[in-house]
């Protein structure tokens, strides 16, 4: 776990991704696992263009998972309403266009937090931490149908056992 202060007004925790104002600890903010990983590789950067891929390489290929650069503008999005809520300047995540991003304001690791994580994720025979079982949205479709299917099976059996009873 890493705890940084972000130009002097709040600090983030890398180990749970919230954002705490360094004057009011009952204020927190949080940013998300995966815009906490992206804000991560920026904080990592020490204030220099961080490129695009270098930060989706990081926030989800890691773990296995390709996304579009709309995912990072997400990300991004979500990293600067947290730094808003703490006052902090509006181009103190600048984008490089068709670059990448930069952090503006100083950045220090508060002594003593830089230490390895304590969750870390399953690795793979091959190092490399196992992507979360998703379902598809295919195979989900296909147990929706069969779902209907069967209840509509079903309505309809009762409703001919109920014809036939009645005549």
């Amino acid at each position: 776990m890493t705890i940084y202060l972000i130009g002097g007004k709040a600090l983030f925790d890398s180990n749970d991704s919230y954002m705490t104002s360094v004057s009011d600890a009952g204020h927190k903010v949080l940013i998300g696992s995966v815009a906490g990983r992206c804000f991560k590789a920026l904080l990592d950067g020490n204030g220099e263009v961080v490129k695009k891929r270098s930060i989706i390489e990081k926030a989800w290929g890691s773990f296995g998972l390709e996304v579009t650069d709309n995912s990072l503008v997400q990300a991004i999005r979500q990293m600067r309403l947290a730094m808003k809520a703490f006052d902090l300047p509006e181009n103190a995540l600048s984008t490089v266009p068709r670059i990448g991003y930069t952090l503006t304001v100083a950045i220090e690791v508060v002594p003593g937090t830089n230490t390895p994580a304590a969750r870390m994720p399953p690795v793979n025979s091959e190092n490399r931490p196992v992507a979360p079982q998703q379902r598809s949205r295919f195979k989900m479709s296909q147990a929706l149908v069969a779902g209907i299917s069967s209840i509509i099976g079903f309505g309809l059996g009762l409703l001919v056992t109920m014809t036939t009873a009645s005549t």
